[in-house]
């Protein structure tokens, strides 16, 4: 085998037939591998030693040397590889290397790590032994160009490294080392104070300094409390706490700050150099007291409370104890003002006298004197004979006691200079024996007091009595005036007077009330007459008022006034809930009826029926011959017939029916108001042939507001020929179902026709008429219904009725909705219609 230029043979180049096994040795051929290129070339600091021969196959080797002073990073050598590339694929790096670092220059101790050569930055610490400590650099580092960065090595000594720093302060003098037994002074910034010691020493045995001081920051002096102290330090500084103290401890007394921050009375310098409390509601205070009470001189005496010290504004009660009895002179209760000040100054002393005789306050003689013995006495009178002396008029010091035998002074009152008023005629004055203060005299304060003979009494206004005053009678005499005597008792309900006095002097008024749950009926003031008789003569009578009114049974809202009391007179109004009307009276009244003790309701509760439906409704009125015989009684009544004329239910009876069934279905049907049900009327009086007839017909628009009796106070009946219903029907329709005459496109369309007797049209009539409805009732604008004017009991009302609901497409028998009855009854009218509106959309 060969292989192409490029490449190199790898197995063995020749393979042999076997003749006996016929296989070929070896089985398998050679490779031809890929040659290697040119090695890579040699790097700095090296050099390649040993070159083989192009071409490179596999297995020829590459060999680098490093120059000297420099050692290989990787592999010197490299082997082409069967795949046609080198191994490693990179020459190696020759890099520079530090021998041994420098020793120390003097003293003992090692460096570390010890090797034969040191990488380019690696590097060496040294340690001393023993307690010697390194001066110098205590690293060195191997350096790029293979020399250490410190061409000499540190010495260990018996010296200590630089002084600790501290907060707020320095020292001096600022030495890297200091020799053992050296110091150090260190002083503190502006605004701090150290601790001692402030020199510190490097320690011989150890080569450490000794403890450092600190720098605290300073305070001021601390916030002051009035009459306290705070120790005997002159500096303060962070963590320094003082304690207040009051002094002296005989005069004052030390109170807690108010805010409870300060309880211990203390306070602390911080580390921002101010003081903790600083408010005077955070400090104490000092409070003046009195530690002891004045002694009293003369006698004995018990104080209360017994011992101090006594707070501010306290007092000291002094109570006499020998010699017995005995009374106290001067101030017995004695006040703390200041410290240790009493308002009075001096005790009281105890005496055997009496003291503090009673005075006259004023017009009277003042006994002078401090003390009197047992047995003295002292006698008292007016400075003025216009003054006269109440007792006592002498006061004498019981000798057991020495009390007064009268704890008051008499008192000098004027006599009164002005003449008493005579007696009324038929009464009498009569002297206020309790209201006399100085027997037969008529002083300040006597009083008399008037009164009537029997069947009289004060006249309203006078005065019951009169009392000097000022030296004067200050009062009139009063009149006696015929007197009525208790007011009548009422018979019905107790009412109650006010006043109810035996006698009532003329003109005197008496107003009866009544209790919870009655009513005052009749007149409740009654007057006292000159007769001495009441007017009026009767009280009133007190009804029980109504209980709860009757409700609507459903549907109904409150009743206003809701609750009670429900008071004769008192009316209630009724309401219904939405969608739904009243049917009844929509008042109540509490009423009396008769001479009944209790109220009663006027009417039973109304109901509340469903709201009627909107409509928009035309009514077709009757006004052809010979309906009530009009045109006969038209010679005696010239046409129009009107209302309080000639048309009453006896000359125009079915005339004035349909008058009444418009009335009631307009009073009847739930609102008829523009906003709800409107109602027009038309006349169903001969043809309606033009317009010029037609607008003649209408009695009344649907956009009108004006009421049927209005209305019809001028309507005029046409008493025309009959004709055809049909054409009424038309005529109405085109009129009134137009916006411009008040209908409403969202609103159901009624046609409400009266017929009179069908039975006077000829039976050919009758089928033309039922032939020409039957073709135009569904096309019709509104909802077809019909009334009979016939009454029910009427012999032709069964075959109108027959006819009726053939007009109206109903089946001979059975509901036929449309067909609302005879017009003489308005309220089944009124019910089948609103039946038949329940259906329309």
């Amino acid at each position: 085998y060969t292989c192409a230029a490029g490449s190199n043979l790898v197995g063995t180049s020749t393979t042999t037939c076997t003749a006996g096994t016929l296989a070929w040795v070896p089985p398998t051929g050679p490779q031809c591998v890929p040659d290697c290129p040119t090695f890579p070339p040699a790097n700095a600091n090296s050099n390649i030693a040993t070159t083989p021969t192009a071409p490179f196959t596999t297995g020829n080797t590459v060999v680098y040397s490093c120059n000297t002073g420099f050692t290989p990073l990787g592999s010197l050598t490299l082997t082409c590889q069967n795949t046609g590339v080198w191994s490693p694929t990179t020459a190696p790096t020759c890099r520079k290397v530090c021998s041994a670092p420098p020793g120390l220059s003097s003293g003992t101790g090692q460096f570390a790590p010890v090797k034969t050569e040191y990488e380019v930055n690696e590097e060496v610490t040294y340690s001393c032994t023993g307690v010697l400590n390194v001066r110098g650099v205590n690293k060195n580092k191997c350096k790029a160009d293979g020399t250490w960065e410190y061409t000499t090595g540190p010495s260990c000594e018996a010296v200590c490294y630089a002084a600790p720093t501290i907060t707020n302060g320095d020292y001096t003098p600022k030495n890297t080392y200091t020799n053992a037994l050296g110091s150090v002074t260190y002083t503190c910034n502006a605004g701090s104070v150290p601790t001692t010691p402030q020199t510190v020493t490097c320690q011989s045995a150890t080569l450490t300094w000794s403890p450092t001081p600190s720098c605290r920051k300073s305070c001021a002096a601390p916030p002051a409390v009035t009459n306290a102290g705070t120790g005997s330090a002159s500096t303060w500084a962070e963590g320094d706490v003082i304690t207040y103290a009051c002094a002296p401890t005989t005069s004052y007394k030390i109170v807690a700050a108010t805010s409870g921050n300060n309880a211990p009375h203390q306070n602390e310098c911080l580390s921002t150099g101010l003081w903790k409390y600083t408010t005077p509601a955070d400090l104490p205070t000092c409070v003046a007291i009195c530690s002891t009470a004045p002694t009293t001189t003369t006698g004995t005496t018990t104080i209360t409370p017994a011992a101090g010290p006594y707070d501010l504004n306290t007092n000291a009660v002094y109570t006499c104890t020998s010699p017995s009895p005995s009374n106290p002179l001067g101030d017995t209760t004695l006040t703390c003002t200041g410290p240790n000040t009493w308002t009075p100054a001096t005790a009281p002393t105890c005496v055997s006298a009496c003291i503090n005789v009673p005075q006259i306050a004023a017009n009277g003689n003042q006994i002078t004197g401090t003390q009197w013995t047992g047995g003295q006495t002292v006698t008292y009178s007016c400075t003025s004979a216009a003054y006269a002396l109440t007792t006592p008029t002498i006061n004498t010091c019981t000798a057991s006691t020495l009390t007064w035998t009268s704890a008051t002074a008499p008192s000098c009152l004027q006599k009164c200079t002005t003449a008493l008023p005579s007696a009324p005629s038929n009464g009498n004055n009569v002297l206020d024996t309790t209201k006399n203060p100085v027997p037969g005299e008529n002083v300040e304060g006597t009083r008399y007091t008037y009164t009537c003979a029997a069947t009289y009494a004060l006249a309203i206004g006078s005065s019951t009595e009169n009392t000097c005053t000022g030296g004067a009678w200050p009062n009139a005499a009063p009149s006696c005036v015929p007197a009525c005597t208790n007011p009548p008792a009422g018979t019905v309900g107790s009412p109650t007077p006010s006043p109810n006095n035996a006698l009532n002097p003329q003109g005197t008024s008496v107003t009866y009330t009544c209790g919870s749950g009655t009513t005052l009926v009749g007149t409740a003031t009654i007057t006292c007459q000159a007769t001495r008789a009441w007017l009026p003569a009767t009280a009133p009578e007190c009804i029980t008022d109504c209980t709860a009114p009757p409700s609507i049974p459903s549907n109904g809202a409150a009743n206003t006034p809701a609750a009670g009391p429900y008071t004769i007179g008192l009316s209630i109004t009724y309401a219904c809930a939405a969608n739904f009307r009243l049917v009844g009276s929509t008042t109540n009244t509490c009423q009396r009826v008769g001479t009944a003790t209790a109220g009663t309701w006027s009417a039973a509760a109304p109901t509340c029926a469903p709201s009627d439906k909107d409509l928009d409704i035309v009514m077709i009125l009757d006004g052809n011959d010979p309906l009530d015989g009009c045109s006969s009684k038209t010679p005696a009544v010239t046409p129009p017939i009107l209302p309080g004329g000639s048309l009453t239910g006896s000359a125009f009876p079915n005339f004035f029916l349909q008058q009444s069934l418009a009335a009631a279905i307009e009073s009847g049907w739930g609102t008829v108001a523009q906003a709800n049900t409107r109602i027009g009327y038309h006349m169903h009086a001969g043809v309606c042939t033009s317009a010029t007839n037609q607008n003649q017909l209408p009695i009344k628009q649907l956009s009108s507001t004006a009421s049927t009796l209005t209305l019809f106070t001028s309507l005029a009946y046409p008493c025309a020929t009959p004709n055809n219903p049909i054409k009424a029907i038309q005529c109405a329709e085109t009129y009134h179902f137009i916006a411009n005459h008040g209908d409403r496109p969202t609103i159901s369309n009624v046609v409400i026709l009266v017929m009179h007797n069908t039975q006077s049209y000829t039976a050919a009539e009758r089928a033309t008429f039922l032939t020409e409805i039957t073709a135009i009732r569904a096309s019709l604008k509104g909802t077809l219904m019909i009334v009979s004017i016939l009454p029910s009991v009427d012999s032709n009302y069964a075959a109108n009725e027959a006819y009726i609901r053939m007009l109206l497409g109903c089946p001979a028998a059975g509901v036929c909705l449309n067909f609302l009855g005879s017009a003489a009854t308005s309220s089944t009218v009124l019910s089948k219609l609103r039946l038949a509106a329940a259906t329309l959309p």
